[in-house]
């Protein structure tokens, strides 16, 4: 490449031009030396030349490119930016550019009229094409040269091809001289022969130059006229004839056979025919030579009443007599000839057989006969009876083995019947544990079966068992019922039907024993002998008594137990599941155990899942009969039968409602126990509070004329309210008795409050410090007990640090990788992770063992409870989170709460995004009724101006009077639970007896869920939290009306 970039520069000049255009100023020897002068900016010369199905392309006096079309880019795998930054000998085959140069300069020059001629194109990606390239020069108007126009066509199929049939020429030419077919090629105009190769030479006894120029006819090869007009008939009506039989004479006169194919095909307008010659000259002589031998041989095979099969050396069959198809039930259509004799011999005497034949191939043995279990056509077995010898040819060689089979199933059969009879008994009598026994009554001896031994521990030296020793060894404790049974069982009383237990003779173990007997009468109708079985029946007692245990135990539990199959379907309960949900057994046997104890909080699938991957744990909501909702604690697991299959699904479940009451009071008392331990540093903060708005009022009445002075004690009083209003709303958050509800929870906002109310409550000797990572996910959870965990860690870092120190809460994101290296039964893919970070005293490594116990303390008496962490690490299993300690002693500590994030944790967000976005107004009615009148007033304008109509009344009685008088216009009520007289839950019922339908929304600074519970069971639409924002009522009075516009499109 470097030395044709040299090549061209050279020929190129110092100018830039190529030297030819420095000759073709003046006029063109000839016009067809040049082109006419071409448009290149005209529209219908661009258009014809990017939509050309040809690559084009302006080449420049320097080679360049100045413009190529599209498909000239396609055809190299060029970009056009890539093209134009090239000159043609950059993409010219190297091999061909001096070539290309030296005709592109004639063709500047006028030596030549047009540039024409196939050669090699390099593509971008090093491959070679093949293109048919014309050049032609184009002259500007002054007649000047202009510039080259290239069209390019992408002939590389055809040179593909082209290459291709003359590889096809030399593969025919090789086959055609070297094949042992006889191949000649004849003109069908005059019947001559014009090519022949050497193996016709050979079949017919014609040099080739003999064969050429004559015919078949001339050379006298056809002795059959009519052969030779029917061949020619059919090559005429068919184009082509296979494998055509005829007779032909040599050059010696000698006659032969000939397979003859031919085909006709057309050259240039001339018919010619392909003939391939065979001959079978040999073959024919051998066939007959051999159908002669055959026929003396079937004569003497078929009259015989054995299978006679001759198979080679590899135990194919080559040959099968009549009875050879009927005796092993062959039909004639499905020949055994090229079968393998292996086929009709039972498998497990294939190696036998083989070993046998390779014997007498091997000339080691002498031929006699075996039996052999074979197998007939439809694969019944049957046995024969085989006798082999050798074959041997002219030249001494064993070229297989002539085999005379005969059926002896009928013979084997008599002679194995009465032994199979009795393996038989045996094989069952060991399977099922079951020995079978005579007593001969008058000589007193006791015959039993090998099995009889077995069970009884006796060495069988003889059919005949010990009867003393059998009597000895069952039991004293049961040897007189089984006497009496036998005496009755003589005197023709009773029968024999008894369980008793023996002590093995030859292990002395203690196994027990069923058997029965019946009495044989002889030919005087005395009993003669008694004929019984016994059978070892300790696996089945030992189960029996095993199952009877298991059912006692699980009747006995107070866990309430279901086992179900693989559908779910009851197959049992205990009773204390029937007295728990408060079904009969008749309601639950057969019926789906979700429709029984429905989870209502638990994805089936998930639970089912999980149990037969090894089982699943955790708390979940169930529901009795009387619709009667309540907590367990579930387990299940599956079983599996002997070969590892599962076949039924288990649950145990525990009724939890008593433990969760006492975790709520528990959690409750530690509430009220920080809000005692805080309750110091809130007076202070409150005092503080209210010495600010005392301070900035009398200012204001003092200056209340100074409008900068007013305006900031104005703003520094608002600020203390909002101060005030954020410090009771955490204070309530986390003091007030509620349900458990979980939600979705901003962790990073619950650190930051947390973090502002510590800052006012906490000695000022400690320094906290709030690190929170961005972009933290929603998490859902009970935010009253996230808060109550994190303030009893917080607490317990404040009495680690009496002389002050630093306390960190970090907020950061965990993979399942990180937490599963600790805590492996972690599941989500995320966590949210918090740590509390103290400078304090730390822990030692007792402490840390017993740290979570209930009542633990390293407290002073009268200093703590020993509660804290203990609800902290049962907040964690509520939420199926994690808490991990890292502590030494005088370094400080460091608590860290894994809480698992949803995988939907992102939509949750953005729902609350849009929420929170959407705080708009509207055009119906509503009646506010509050006691308090500056907050009446407040929301009545805050309504008034979204556009709402407003009826206000200040008590209960008013409220039902106004909505009595206007209920036909209100659409919505905002009621305060809190009123004077007549509560908010009291007008709510009124206003329910005035119209069923009404829309309430009740407001409190506190509710007690079971009264929330009851009022959203009698009709309330929402509840909002006191003290509520101004953005809190708007989105709360839009969503309840907005689902009241939802029922009544329905």
């Amino acid at each position: 490449m470097k030395n044709l970039k040299k090549r061209s520069k050279s020929k190129i000049g110092k100018t830039g031009a190529h030297p030819a255009t420095r000759k073709t100023t003046g006029r063109p020897k000839d016009r067809t030396h040049a082109v006419n002068t071409l448009p290149e900016t005209d529209e219908p010369f661009q258009k014809v030349f990017e939509e050309s199905p040809l690559g084009m392309a302006l080449v420049g006096a320097d080679f360049r490119f100045k413009k190529v079309n599209s498909v000239f880019c396609k055809m190299l795998g060029f970009t056009r930016r890539e093209l134009l930054s090239k000159t043609f000998l950059d993409i010219t085959f190297p091999e061909e550019s001096d070539q290309d140069v030296k005709s592109i300069t004639e063709l500047i020059n006028g030596i030549i009229p047009v540039f024409r001629r196939e050669k090699r194109y390099l593509k971008k990606n090093h491959q070679t094409i093949w293109g048919l390239v014309t050049v032609s020069v184009v002259h500007n108007k002054k007649k000047h040269f202009q510039y080259l126009l290239a069209m390019i066509e992408d002939v590389t199929e055809r040179k593909q091809a082209e290459d291709a049939l003359r590889e096809n020429e030399k593969r025919f030419s090789a086959i055609f001289n070297t094949s042992p077919i006889g191949i000649s090629i004849t003109r069908m105009s005059d019947g001559k022969i014009i090519d022949a190769n050497p193996a016709i030479s050979t079949i017919l006894g014609y040099s080739r130059e003999e064969l050429f120029g004559r015919s078949t006819l001339e050379l006298g090869v056809w002795i059959d006229r009519a052969n030779r007009e029917q061949f020619a008939k059919i090559l005429k009506e068919k184009k082509f004839i296979r494998d055509y039989e005829t007779t032909y004479r040599r050059k010696s006169g000698e006659i032969g056979t000939l397979i003859v194919s031919a085909e006709l095909f057309e050259i240039s307008a001339t018919l010619y025919m392909l003939s391939m010659l065979i001959d079978i000259t040999e073959r024919k002589l051998m066939e007959e030579r051999t159908r002669l031998s055959e026929e003396h041989y079937r004569t003497l095979v078929e009259t015989t009443p054995d299978a006679i099969i001759i198979v080679n050396r590899s135990a194919d069959i080559i040959f099968a007599s009549s009875k050879a198809y009927d005796i092993f039930g062959s039909p004639k259509e499905r020949p055994m000839i090229g079968m393998s004799f292996l086929e009709w011999i039972a498998p497990e005497q294939h190696a036998s057989i083989l070993d046998r034949l390779r014997t007498i191939l091997s000339d080691r043995a002498e031929s006699e006969a075996r039996e052999y279990a074979l197998r007939k056509f439809d694969g019944s077995p049957f046995w024969g009876e085989i006798n082999s010898s050798r074959l041997i040819n002219g030249r001494g060689e064993v070229t297989g083995l002539l085999l005379v089979c005969r059926d002896i199933s009928e013979r084997k059969a008599a002679a194995e019947a009465l032994g199979q009879s009795e393996e038989r008994l045996q094989k069952a009598q060991m399977i099922a544990h079951v020995g079978n026994w005579e007593l001969d009554l008058k000589a007193k001896k006791m015959w039993g079966s090998e099995e009889a031994f077995r069970i009884y521990g006796f060495e069988r030296i003889s059919p005949e068992l010990p009867l003393e020793q059998v009597q000895h060894i069952v039991l004293k404790e049961d040897r007189p019922s089984l006497n009496q049974a036998m005496d009755r069982l003589i005197a023709m009383k009773g029968e024999y039907k008894e369980e008793y237990q023996i002590r093995r003779a030859n292990d002395g173990k203690i196994r027990s024993i069923a058997s029965i007997a019946e009495l044989v009468l002889g030919p005087d109708g005395t009993p003669e002998k008694i004929m019984g079985v016994v059978q070892d029946i300790t696996d089945r007692k030992n189960a029996e008594e095993t199952v009877n245990l298991l059912n006692h135990t699980v009747k006995s539990i107070g866990e309430c137990v279901s086992v179900t199959d693989m559908e779910n379907i009851v197959l049992y309960v205990n009773q204390a599941f029937l007295d728990t949900y408060g079904y009969t057994r008749e309601e639950v046997i057969g019926k789906n155990i979700t429709d029984i104890a429905s989870a209502k909080d638990v994805d089936k699938q998930e639970v089912l899942q999980a149990t037969l991957k090894g089982g699943w744990h955790g708390e979940r909501i169930n529901q009795k009969k009387d619709g009667t909702e309540f907590p367990i604690q579930l387990s299940t697991s599956t079983v599996y039968d002997e070969r590892g299959k599962p076949i039924a699904l288990v649950g145990v479940a525990a009724d939890i409602t008593e433990q969760k009451k006492l975790q709520q009071e528990l959690l409750q008392s530690q509430k009220m126990q920080s809000i005692g331990t805080l309750a110091g540093g809130i007076a202070h903060d409150f005092n503080n509070i209210l010495g600010i708005i005392l301070a900035y009022a009398s200012l204001l009445q003092r200056h209340g004329q100074d409008g900068p002075k007013h305006a900031e004690s104005v703003a520094a009083i608002n600020q203390a309210v909002h101060r005030g209003a954020a410090l009771v709303r955490q204070i309530l958050t986390f003091a007030r008795k509620t349900d458990m509800e979980f939600e979705a929870v901003n962790i990073n906002d619950l650190i930051h409050e947390l973090v502002s109310m510590l800052q006012q409550t906490f000695p000022k000797v400690i320094t906290l410090k709030e690190i929170v990572a961005k972009n933290i996910p929603y998490i859902v959870a009970d935010r009253s007990q996230i808060h109550q965990a994190l303030l009893n860690l917080c607490v317990n870092a404040r009495d680690a640090m009496p002389n002050g120190g630093s306390l960190t809460l970090k907020t950061e994101l965990a993979s399942i990788e990180q937490i599963q290296e600790q805590f492996p039964t972690a599941d989500h893919k995320r966590y949210a992770c918090i740590s509390v970070i103290d400078s304090g005293q730390g822990m030692d490594g007792a402490t840390r063992l017993r740290m979570f116990d209930p009542f633990f303390t390293t407290k002073e008496k009268g200093k703590g409870t020993g509660l804290g962490l203990s609800v902290t690490y049962g907040v964690m299993q509520t939420h199926n989170g994690f808490i991990q300690t890292e502590s030494v002693l005088g370094r400080g500590s460091t608590f860290r709460i894994y809480l698992p994030v949803p995988d939907s944790s992102e939509d949750i967000t953005n729902n609350l995004s849009e929420l929170e976005s959407l705080v708009s107004g509207g055009t119906e009615t509503i009646l506010v009724v509050e006691d308090e009148e500056l907050l009446l007033n407040m929301v009545n304008f805050l309504l008034e101006t979204k556009g709402y109509k407003v009826f206000t009344a200040h008590d209960g009685i008013e409220a039902v009077n106004i909505y009595n008088e206007h209920r036909m216009e209100i659409d919505l009520v905002i009621s305060d639970l809190g009123l004077p007289g007549m509560t908010g839950a009291e007008v709510f019922k009124k206003l329910k007896q005035i119209n069923p339908e009404v829309k309430i929304t009740l407001a409190s600074g506190y509710i007690d869920p079971e009264i929330k519970s009851e009022l959203l069971d009698a009709g309330a639409k929402e509840f909002i939290q006191k003290p509520y924002s101004p953005d809190d009522i708007l989105r709360k009075v839009r969503e309840v009306l907005d689902k009241k516009a939802e029922v009544r499109e329905r």
